[in-house]
Protein backbone atom coordinates (compact mmCIF):
# COMPACT_ATOMS: atom_id res chain seq x y z
CA UNK A 1 0.00 0.00 0.00
CA UNK A 2 1.19 3.51 -0.81
CA UNK A 3 0.82 6.40 1.64
CA UNK A 4 1.04 9.92 0.24
CA UNK A 5 1.90 12.27 3.12
CA UNK A 6 1.04 15.96 2.65
CA UNK A 7 3.12 17.90 5.14
CA UNK A 8 1.96 20.86 7.19
CA UNK A 9 2.63 24.57 6.86
CA UNK A 10 6.34 25.52 6.86
CA UNK A 11 7.36 21.93 7.67
CA UNK A 12 9.78 19.78 5.71
CA UNK A 13 10.29 16.02 5.80
CA UNK A 14 13.08 16.39 8.35
CA UNK A 15 10.54 17.47 10.99
CA UNK A 16 8.80 14.10 10.84
CA UNK A 17 11.52 12.35 12.82
CA UNK A 18 11.04 8.59 13.12
CA UNK A 19 7.50 8.49 11.74
CA UNK A 20 8.57 7.87 8.09
CA UNK A 21 10.82 5.00 9.18
CA UNK A 22 8.05 3.45 11.26
CA UNK A 23 5.51 3.64 8.43
CA UNK A 24 7.99 2.59 5.75
CA UNK A 25 8.44 -0.75 7.49
CA UNK A 26 5.01 -1.72 6.16
CA UNK A 27 4.05 0.78 3.46
CA UNK A 28 5.52 2.72 0.58
CA UNK A 29 5.63 6.29 1.91
CA UNK A 30 5.88 9.39 -0.28
CA UNK A 31 6.32 12.69 1.61
CA UNK A 32 5.21 15.85 -0.20
CA UNK A 33 6.48 19.09 1.34
CA UNK A 34 4.94 22.53 0.75
CA UNK A 35 2.09 21.40 -1.50
CA UNK A 36 0.25 24.60 -0.54
CA UNK A 37 2.47 26.47 -3.02
CA UNK A 38 0.09 25.24 -5.74
CA UNK A 39 -3.45 26.11 -6.74
CA UNK A 40 -6.25 23.70 -5.75
CA UNK A 41 -6.37 22.31 -9.28
CA UNK A 42 -2.60 21.80 -9.32
CA UNK A 43 -2.76 20.09 -5.93
CA UNK A 44 -5.33 17.62 -7.27
CA UNK A 45 -3.13 16.90 -10.29
CA UNK A 46 -0.05 16.41 -8.08
CA UNK A 47 -1.93 13.92 -5.91
CA UNK A 48 -3.38 12.07 -8.88
CA UNK A 49 0.07 11.69 -10.43
CA UNK A 50 1.22 9.81 -7.31
CA UNK A 51 -1.64 7.33 -7.11
CA UNK A 52 -1.41 3.61 -7.65
CA UNK A 53 -4.08 0.93 -7.21
CA UNK A 54 -3.77 0.90 -3.40
CA UNK A 55 -3.19 4.45 -2.15
CA UNK A 56 -4.12 6.26 1.06
CA UNK A 57 -3.83 10.03 1.41
CA UNK A 58 -2.35 11.20 4.71
CA UNK A 59 -2.13 14.87 5.70
CA UNK A 60 -0.95 16.76 8.75
CA UNK A 61 -2.53 20.09 9.73
CA UNK A 62 -2.71 22.27 6.58
CA UNK A 63 -1.74 19.21 4.55
CA UNK A 64 -4.79 17.44 5.93
CA UNK A 65 -7.04 20.39 5.12
CA UNK A 66 -5.78 20.44 1.53
CA UNK A 67 -6.28 16.68 1.26
CA UNK A 68 -9.92 17.07 2.31
CA UNK A 69 -10.41 20.00 -0.05
CA UNK A 70 -9.02 18.03 -2.99
CA UNK A 71 -11.34 15.09 -2.30
CA UNK A 72 -14.37 17.31 -1.80
CA UNK A 73 -13.75 19.17 -5.06
CA UNK A 74 -12.99 16.08 -7.15
CA UNK A 75 -15.11 13.01 -6.47
CA UNK A 76 -13.21 11.06 -9.12
CA UNK A 77 -10.08 11.46 -7.02
CA UNK A 78 -11.88 9.99 -4.01
CA UNK A 79 -12.86 6.96 -6.10
CA UNK A 80 -9.18 6.20 -6.75
CA UNK A 81 -8.18 6.14 -3.07
CA UNK A 82 -8.68 3.60 -0.28
CA UNK A 83 -9.00 6.19 2.48
CA UNK A 84 -7.80 9.53 3.80
CA UNK A 85 -6.10 10.04 7.17
CA UNK A 86 -5.81 13.46 8.75
CA UNK A 87 -3.48 14.32 11.59
CA UNK A 88 -4.78 17.32 13.49
CA UNK A 89 -6.61 18.83 10.51
CA UNK A 90 -9.59 21.12 10.83
CA UNK A 91 -12.29 22.06 8.34
CA UNK A 92 -11.79 25.72 9.30
CA UNK A 93 -8.55 27.09 10.78
CA UNK A 94 -9.74 30.59 11.68
CA UNK A 95 -12.06 31.45 14.54
CA UNK A 96 -15.41 32.81 13.37
CA UNK A 97 -18.62 34.01 14.95
CA UNK A 98 -20.11 30.54 14.42
CA UNK A 99 -16.86 28.62 14.89
CA UNK A 100 -15.12 28.88 18.24
CA UNK A 101 -12.68 26.04 17.52
CA UNK A 102 -10.46 28.16 15.29
CA UNK A 103 -7.36 30.27 15.86
CA UNK A 104 -7.97 33.83 17.02
CA UNK A 105 -7.31 36.64 14.56
CA UNK A 106 -4.67 38.34 16.71
CA UNK A 107 -2.59 35.16 16.99
CA UNK A 108 -2.80 34.63 13.24
CA UNK A 109 -1.79 38.23 12.56
CA UNK A 110 1.37 37.65 14.62
CA UNK A 111 2.23 34.71 12.34
CA UNK A 112 1.55 36.76 9.22
CA UNK A 113 3.75 39.54 10.56
CA UNK A 114 6.71 37.21 11.04
CA UNK A 115 6.37 36.00 7.47
CA UNK A 116 6.24 39.60 6.23
CA UNK A 117 9.45 40.49 8.07
CA UNK A 118 11.14 37.42 6.52
CA UNK A 119 13.02 36.60 9.72
CA UNK A 120 13.39 32.84 9.53
CA UNK A 121 14.77 32.35 13.01
CA UNK A 122 11.96 34.32 14.64
CA UNK A 123 9.34 32.50 12.59
CA UNK A 124 10.73 29.10 13.58
CA UNK A 125 10.78 30.17 17.22
CA UNK A 126 7.19 31.43 17.13
CA UNK A 127 5.75 28.41 15.31
CA UNK A 128 7.69 26.01 17.52
CA UNK A 129 6.02 27.63 20.53
CA UNK A 130 2.61 27.17 18.90
CA UNK A 131 3.30 23.52 18.09
CA UNK A 132 4.48 22.79 21.62
CA UNK A 133 1.85 24.80 23.49
CA UNK A 134 0.03 22.36 25.75
CA UNK A 135 2.65 19.62 25.42
CA UNK A 136 3.24 17.75 28.67
CA UNK A 137 7.02 17.82 28.14
CA UNK A 138 7.80 20.82 25.92
CA UNK A 139 11.52 20.88 26.75
CA UNK A 140 12.00 17.30 25.55
CA UNK A 141 9.90 17.94 22.46
CA UNK A 142 11.87 21.12 21.74
CA UNK A 143 15.07 19.08 21.72
CA UNK A 144 13.48 16.78 19.16
CA UNK A 145 12.49 19.73 16.97
CA UNK A 146 15.86 21.51 17.17
CA UNK A 147 17.85 20.72 14.06
CA UNK A 148 14.79 19.35 12.26
CA UNK A 149 12.79 22.58 11.99
CA UNK A 150 15.15 25.41 11.10
CA UNK A 151 15.22 28.60 9.07
CA UNK A 152 17.28 26.75 6.49
CA UNK A 153 14.47 24.20 6.01
CA UNK A 154 11.78 26.80 5.35
CA UNK A 155 10.39 27.21 1.84
CA UNK A 156 10.55 30.55 0.03
CA UNK A 157 8.64 33.41 1.63
CA UNK A 158 6.00 33.61 -1.15
CA UNK A 159 5.28 29.91 -0.55
CA UNK A 160 4.79 30.53 3.18
CA UNK A 161 2.47 33.45 2.42
CA UNK A 162 0.38 31.29 0.08
CA UNK A 163 0.08 28.66 2.81
CA UNK A 164 -1.16 31.30 5.24
CA UNK A 165 -3.74 32.39 2.68
CA UNK A 166 -5.09 28.83 2.56
CA UNK A 167 -5.22 28.73 6.36
CA UNK A 168 -7.09 32.03 6.46
CA UNK A 169 -9.59 31.32 3.69
CA UNK A 170 -10.30 27.58 3.68
CA UNK A 171 -13.65 26.67 5.22
CA UNK A 172 -14.80 23.13 4.48
CA UNK A 173 -17.41 22.86 7.20
CA UNK A 174 -20.40 22.84 4.87
CA UNK A 175 -18.88 20.45 2.32
CA UNK A 176 -17.86 17.47 4.42
CA UNK A 177 -20.92 15.45 3.41
CA UNK A 178 -19.43 15.26 -0.11
CA UNK A 179 -16.59 13.01 1.04
CA UNK A 180 -16.95 9.59 -0.53
CA UNK A 181 -14.41 7.36 1.23
CA UNK A 182 -13.35 6.35 4.76
CA UNK A 183 -11.85 9.23 6.74
CA UNK A 184 -9.78 8.71 9.90
CA UNK A 185 -8.53 11.50 12.14
CA UNK A 186 -6.05 11.73 15.00
CA UNK A 187 -6.08 14.70 17.37
CA UNK A 188 -4.08 15.85 20.37
CA UNK A 189 -5.91 16.40 23.64
CA UNK A 190 -3.54 19.29 24.43
CA UNK A 191 -3.36 20.79 20.94
CA UNK A 192 -3.46 24.59 21.19
CA UNK A 193 -3.79 25.12 17.42
CA UNK A 194 -6.32 22.47 16.33
CA UNK A 195 -8.61 21.91 19.26
CA UNK A 196 -9.72 18.32 19.85
CA UNK A 197 -13.43 19.17 19.70
CA UNK A 198 -12.93 19.51 15.94
CA UNK A 199 -13.16 15.72 15.90
CA UNK A 200 -16.74 15.82 17.19
CA UNK A 201 -17.72 18.19 14.40
CA UNK A 202 -16.26 15.86 11.77
CA UNK A 203 -18.03 12.86 13.31
CA UNK A 204 -21.33 14.73 13.12
CA UNK A 205 -20.98 15.90 9.53
CA UNK A 206 -19.44 12.89 7.79
CA UNK A 207 -20.86 9.45 8.44
CA UNK A 208 -17.65 7.66 7.39
CA UNK A 209 -15.39 9.67 9.69
CA UNK A 210 -13.81 7.96 12.68
CA UNK A 211 -11.31 9.60 14.98
CA UNK A 212 -9.29 9.27 18.14
CA UNK A 213 -7.89 11.76 20.61
CA UNK A 214 -4.39 11.09 21.91
CA UNK A 215 -3.97 12.10 25.55
CA UNK A 216 -1.26 14.66 26.39
CA UNK A 217 -0.34 15.33 22.75
CA UNK A 218 0.00 18.90 21.47
CA UNK A 219 0.27 19.94 17.82
CA UNK A 220 3.59 18.15 17.33
CA UNK A 221 2.90 14.43 16.73
CA UNK A 222 6.37 13.45 15.53
CA UNK A 223 8.31 13.30 18.77
CA UNK A 224 7.37 11.16 21.74
CA UNK A 225 4.04 10.26 20.07
CA UNK A 226 5.47 9.05 16.75
CA UNK A 227 5.18 5.40 17.76
CA UNK A 228 1.59 5.87 18.90
CA UNK A 229 0.69 7.67 15.68
CA UNK A 230 2.27 4.97 13.51
CA UNK A 231 0.51 2.18 15.44
CA UNK A 232 -2.90 3.83 15.16
CA UNK A 233 -2.43 4.49 11.44
CA UNK A 234 -1.47 0.85 10.86
CA UNK A 235 -4.40 -0.42 12.90
CA UNK A 236 -6.82 1.74 10.93
CA UNK A 237 -5.39 0.69 7.57
CA UNK A 238 -5.81 -2.97 8.47
CA UNK A 239 -9.54 -2.32 8.87
CA UNK A 240 -10.04 -0.42 5.61
CA UNK A 241 -11.83 -2.45 2.96
CA UNK A 242 -10.52 -2.61 -0.56
CA UNK A 243 -11.97 -0.03 -2.91
CA UNK A 244 -14.48 -2.45 -4.39
CA UNK A 245 -15.87 -3.16 -0.92
CA UNK A 246 -15.89 0.37 0.46
CA UNK A 247 -19.04 2.31 1.23
CA UNK A 248 -19.64 5.90 0.37
CA UNK A 249 -20.16 8.65 2.93
CA UNK A 250 -23.51 10.37 2.42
Amino acid sequence: MRLIFLNGWSASASLLGELPNLLSEKYELIVVDHIYQYSPEEIRRKIEALLNDETVLLGWSLGGMLALQALIEDSSLSAKLRAVIVLQATPCFMKKADWTSGVAEDAFIDLEAEVETQNGKKLVRLFTQLMLAGSVDPSAERKRINGRYTAGNLPAWPVLKKGLLYLRELDLRHSLEQLQLPVYGLYGANDALIRPEVMSFLEKHCASFKGQIIPQMGHFPFGQFAGTIAHKIMTFLESVPKKSDSHECH
